[in-house]
């Protein structure tokens, strides 16, 4: 009988210590580039609270734990410290912790009562699942809250009870997660908010007078939907509605919107832009509407956008630009309207884009190009006309652009580099003429451009060997050029036509190559002299 009474205590014993081992986390203390004392999460793995914790690692010279503002673990997703709580000897090892930022730790329930210090906490790609009623009520300092891709499929009505002082909440890609009218209310001073791939029921912000930046991604937001959820709010800044179906019957409603700065309306139902759409948004610096159905847009489409700095209108379905709809953006500096429909540019359709500095029309059928076109753009630093169906660059097209570093050619059926299409760019960097059908290149064209270090010529015809990216070399002096200079110079000898006429014919086979068919006719000087007399 004493023997067995010992062995139960023995197994006792050993089941107490086994429970009371403690649960290490390690250390590594370093200084942010924000030069704050944080400690990173090397190696751990809690499983509970109500298990002690060790927390190790060396502390920088003259430094210690009192010093620590931040808690994080390494921007990797597998640095293995598995966190499926939050324990609270954290709080009581670090007691001056001002931010905590925790991403892939499988974190499952959130503990924190001892957060009234805390002003910023980041959990990234966790599995939270639920978030329960007065979770954050002692983090009455929290400014900033992200909990993204957290996998959140409930929180409750009072979960944001005690953040009367948030002013940043992150809730993007939960997309089980379905916010009430209700579920906000406690934060009146809120400034930013960004939701996507969930739900939203309307009324859900009408309290939330102070909000500067909405982001309302992949809602199913219709026209009037979004109206309900936004209205009133005229202190908003910024507004991102990407990847709903809003259309055109929304454009009056943005003119309450007086101190807007940025509009995404990527994604949508759009059709058309008509006259004054955007009305009264005098301080809109960016405007996006790509991936849309636009086809129309009118002269007046834009008047009144005299701040807007960015317009992007790329993919979608624009034939036409005869109107001049940018003849309103004095201000405009960066315009990207490529992959659309219209063939042919406007002579004066930049007329009034003389701060223009990045242009991006690829993609948009283009067949020719007229140097008068481009004059008025002296400013321009980045140019990109790739892949449309351009076979020649005219003379002086681009001469008087001191500022160009970036040029972007590619996928053009051009056949000669000539060096009269450029002026000295004595600033261009980058020159890219990948997968055209270069066969001859003027011997003195690299000349133009000093400061060429980035040539990218692959899959052309006359390059003999594969180059991808060639830097800083002497262009003249390599023999990667050599035959497209022959080429050249053969072509000025007498055989050379003078006057060439070239009709180009694109298909595409099966495996996508273009097959160009050219048309010549010669003419030689000599032999119609010969043929007057």
């Amino acid at each position: 009988m004493k023997l067995t009474f010992f062995i139960i205590f023995l197994l006792f014993s050993f089941t107490s210590v086994i429970a009371q081992t403690p649960q290490n986390v390690f250390c590594q203390f370093e200084m942010t580039f924000e030069e704050i004392y944080a400690c990173t999460l090397i190696s751990a793995n809690i499983t509970s609270v109500t298990e002690p914790l060790s927390i190790t690692g060396t502390h920088l010279s003259s430094k210690s734990s009192l010093d620590v503002k931040i808690l994080q673990t390494p921007q990797i997703t597998d640095h293995g410290v598995i966190l499926i709580t939050f324990h609270p000897q954290f709080f009581e090892e670090f007691p001056n912790l001002d931010e905590i930022s925790l991403s892939f730790t499988d974190m499952e329930i959130l503990n924190l009562r001892n957060c009234g210090r805390i002003t910023k906490l980041t959990l990234i790609d966790n599995f939270l699942r639920e978030i329960p009623s007065r979770t954050f009520e002692n983090c009455t300092n929290l400014k900033f809250l992200e909990l993204y891709f957290d996998r959140i499929e409930k929180i409750y009505d009072d979960t944001f009870k005690g953040l009367e002082n948030l002013e940043i909440l992150n809730l993007l890609d939960n997309p089980l997660l379905k916010i009430t009218k209700n579920s906000l209310t406690d934060l009146v001073n809120l400034r930013e908010f960004y939701f996507g791939f969930g739900s939203i029921e309307i009324g859900a912000l009408s309290h939330m007078k102070n909000l500067e930046v909405v982001d309302l991604f992949v809602l199913n937001l219709n026209t009037s939907s979004t109206k309900s959820l936004l209205n009133g709010l005229t202190n908003l800044t910024k507004i991102h509605l990407l990847s709903n179906f809003i259309d055109n019957e929304i454009f009056d409603f943005f003119s309450q919107f007086k101190k807007l700065e940025f509009l995404n309306l990527e994604d949508n139902e759009f059709t058309e832009i008509p006259n004054l759409a955007f009305d009264g948004l005098e301080n809109l610096k960016l405007l996006s509407l790509t991936f849309n159905k636009i086809s129309v847009i009118s002269q007046n489409s834009f008047k009144g956008l005299d701040s807007l700095e960015i317009l992007r209108i790329s993919s979608n379905f624009i034939t036409d630009l005869n109107s001049l709809p940018f003849s309103h953006l004095r201000n405009l500096i960066e315009l990207d309207v490529h992959s659309n429909n219209f063939g042919i540019l406007p002579n004066d359709i930049f007329k009034n884009n003389q701060n223009l500095e990045d242009l991006q029309i690829s993609r948009c059928q283009l067949t020719e190009l007229s140097a008068e076109t481009f004059k008025p753009l002296t400013r321009l630093i980045k140019i990109d006309l790739s892949d449309n169906n351009l076979s020649t660059i005219p003379p002086e097209t681009f001469l008087n652009f001191p500022n160009l570093e970036i040029f972007f050619f590619s996928g053009n059926p051009i056949k000669r580099l000539n060096s009269n299409s450029f002026g000295t760019l004595h600033n261009l960097t980058t020159f890219n003429v990948f997968l055209c059908e270069i066969n001859e290149i003027e011997p003195n064209f690299f000349e133009k451009f000093p400061k060429l270090n980035i040539f990218n010529g692959m899959m052309n015809e006359c390059i003999n060997n594969i180059v991808d990216e060639v830097f800083k070399i002497d262009f003249m002096k390599t023999n990667v050029f050599s035959l497209c200079f022959e080429n050249w110079q053969s072509s000025m000898g007498t055989t050379s036509p003078l006057l060439s006429t070239t009709t180009s014919v694109s298909t595409t086979t099966g495996n996508g190559k273009r097959l160009n068919f050219r048309i010549e006719t010669l003419m030689i000087v000599f032999f119609i002299i010969r043929l007057i007399k």
